[in-house]
């Protein structure tokens, strides 16, 4: 067994209790969780602070195990998260020309704000610094700036990564195809249909044809590295098969993104039904202990402020991890633990399946667990099943 006199519990490791028995698993690493008796689990981290030699070949089987799915770690600095991000994405402008049923931030309005490129090129410099290999611009929509083309100018003069945008395709004119060729690794387009009326109904009219001639004169210029992006919004798969039917067509890599019901998004939809279908289809294979994304935040989101968070689904500025300083050139992070939401409010504190119920998204489980009548019409459609599943079929080690 290796290490066995060095055993640390992760202080991401939690444990669900249900009489006699507990489930054990790491919530913000692998998923996989352990059911065992809870006297044995006690007996374990006992023995793990006070005399580990006194292990029995059962306790060790169980200890290795723990390693696996990071329950144990070999040292507690391996706990610690460190930012190591080979991504990043630049809110660039919170300003949009478009103004989607589906958005999570209402852009759109008259009201915008755009990062200054003092700050788009301290970033870049720290980017290098640091072996980032991706900066991603986003918004708002990128190209409703004035100087997109000498923003871009700027980053690849400090930055020798992958310099990509996110886009919703409509304001690309031949000038900026010329930028694109240059300066762009690739370019991800938000369509969020597969034609004229699917499109129209989420982004509105004329967006799909612009969408799809911008594809083709890019593909004339040799370009390829292009993705067509969809959220799902529907209540089966049939738009989501069109799409990727259309992106067949057009000889390009689909992405399918599930609906984030806050913003505008709240106001045009009532429930996700992506999320519908997990939880009328729960089974064991597709369940997790996991309930934090982004462990080791690989990828991190700074806005317009220099506001960092770890994703860009999380642009509430409670749930920043940190700010960027121009002047230092610095990245000054507050703190990357985060805390589950199920672990916070009162109702499920103490649900023994609370981490299986909880989204990997800490935005999703944001909008769904602060709203009680959404938490509550969950827990009615989850709970009972959840707990068949974890607690009355033969899982332990």
């Amino acid at each position: 067994m290796k290490n066995i006199n060095s055993i640390f519990f992760s202080k991401y490791t939690r444990v669900l209790i249900n009489g006699n028995e507990c489930i054990v698993g790491n919530i913000a690493f692998d998923g996989r969780w352990i059911k065992m008796s809870h006297s044995l689990y006690k007996d374990l981290v006992q023995k793990s602070q006070n005399n580990i030699s006194l292990l029995s070949e059962k306790e060790k089987k169980y200890i290795n195990a723990f390693r696996e799915v990071g329950i144990c770690i070999d040292n507690a600095e391996k706990d610690e998260l460190q930012l190591y991000p080979s991504d990043i994405t630049i809110e660039i402008t919170t300003q949009c020309n478009l103004a989607c049923k589906h958005c999570s931030y209402s852009f759109g309005g008259k009201k915008y704000r755009e990062m200054p490129i003092d700050m788009i090129k301290a970033i870049s410099k720290w980017s290098e610094d640091n072996k980032v290999k991706r900066i991603l611009l986003t918004g708002g929509e990128p190209f409703c700036r004035k100087d997109i083309v000498d923003v871009c100018k700027v980053i690849k003069q400090n930055f020798t990564g992958s310099l990509e945008i996110i886009t919703n395709g409509t304001l690309v004119t031949d000038e900026y195809i010329e930028l694109i060729m240059k300066y762009i690794h690739a370019l991800h387009i938000s369509l969020d249909g597969y034609d004229e009326n699917s499109v129209s109904m989420i982004r509105g009219k004329g967006v799909y044809n612009k969408v799809i001639a911008l594809i083709n004169k890019l593909k004339m210029c040799g370009y390829e590295r292009i993705t067509l992006s969809c959220v799902s919004v529907g209540d089966d798969n049939s738009e989501i098969i069109k799409f990727k039917e259309l992106s067949e067509r057009l000889h390009i890599k689909p992405v399918i993104r599930q609906l984030n019901i806050k913003g505008r998004a709240e106001e045009n939809f009532a429930e996700d039904p992506m999320e519908l279908r997990i939880m009328h289809n729960l089974t064991e294979k597709g369940l997790t202990f996991k309930c934090l994304c982004n462990h080791q935040y690989r990828s991190i989101f700074i806005n317009t402020y220099g506001i960092v968070f770890s994703c860009a689904a999380l642009r509430e500025e409670e749930l920043g991890i940190g700010s960027f300083i121009v002047s230092e050139h610095k990245i000054h992070i507050d703190g990357l633990f985060a805390k589950p939401i199920v672990d916070k409010i009162a109702p499920c504190q103490n649900c023994n399946v609370r981490y299986f119920c909880a989204d990997t998204c800490i935005s999703r489980n944001n909008v769904i667990y602060s709203n009680n009548k959404k938490r509550v019409e969950r827990c009615h459609i989850k709970k009972n099943k959840l707990e068949k599943i974890v607690w009355h079929t033969d899982n332990d080690l």
